[in-house]
């Protein structure tokens, strides 16, 4: 992910059409700190934001399949 990248994420544009964010990479690179940035970012802009880790989305996803409300 580069600068330019960043600063168009930071626009919220993504936010108001309804779309989600994953950023996928591996340990280390600073993966938390951009999207807590992003998120606060949308927040400042009154925008509702989620941040959820991958292992508490996949249980949700399954808690939601198994009771077919997805």
């Amino acid at each position: 992910m580069n600068k330019d990248r960043i600063e168009k994420l930071a626009m919220n544009e993504y936010i108001k059409r309804y779309e989600n964010l994953t950023i996928v990479a591996a340990i280390g690179n600073s993966k938390s700190y951009i999207v807590c940035a992003l998120g606060t970012e949308a927040c400042n802009a009154s925008l509702k934001v989620m941040y959820v880790r991958l292992p508490n989305l996949l249980s949700e996803l399954n808690i939601a399949k198994v009771q077919e409300k997805y």
